[in-house]
């Protein structure tokens, strides 16, 4: 896609690809079990997220997002997961702000302001942090729910900071070298 754009500008051919991997997903990957190792069975969730950013920009036609609407009640009704209804209830809603322009005007809090720009970061690293930080709470504290409880606080301190050093050293430099900033 980031090829495509640099000889083309926008590239079509890069949302009828998420759109192919995204119904693939939700009407066949993402309803077996046994492709949940794959990235392919979460594309759908992701790939919602994705349709309704490009789909969500204020003054575009609202037809690209009613059919994004219309592709994952499809998918819930022919089989119904709470984790898809989730998803794209969360795309629809932040499509929606987004277009009413509301999400450039909240939260004017610097905490959560900041919290918003690392939390792609965030998510990038939180998962193998929380594993690490579950088997040593496990280990050394099985069966002792306090201390299993400032685990889960402890990972998420570390998934904050490891978001916020990936941020700062990863995703902030990746994108001044994209954008010839």
């Amino acid at each position: 896609m980031a090829g495509a754009r640099r000889i083309g500008g926008r590239c079509a051919g890069g949302v009828a690809l998420v759109s192919a991997l995204a119904v693939a997903s939700l009407f066949w990957f993402n309803r077996d079990a046994a492709w949940d190792i794959w990235a392919v069975y979460f594309f759908g969730a992701y790939g919602m997220g994705t349709l309704a950013y490009w789909a969500s920009n204020p003054g575009r036609s609202a037809i690209p997002l009613l059919l994004l609407g219309a592709l994952g009640l499809a998918a819930l009704i022919v089989d119904f997961r709470l984790r898809i209804a989730l998803a794209l209830a969360t795309a629809l809603l932040l499509a929606v702000a987004r277009r009413g322009e509301w999400l450039e005007r909240w939260p004017r809090a610097a905490v959560v302001s900041y919290f918003g720009r690392i939390s792609y970061s965030v998510f990038l690293v939180h998962f193998p942090i929380c594993l690490v930080v579950n088997a040593v709470v496990f280990h050394l504290a099985p069966g002792r729910p306090v201390l299993n409880a400032l685990g889960m606080l402890l990972a998420w301190v570390a998934s904050n900071v490891a978001g916020t050093l990936f941020h700062r050293y990863v995703e902030s430099t990746s994108r001044s070298l994209h954008y010839g900033r």
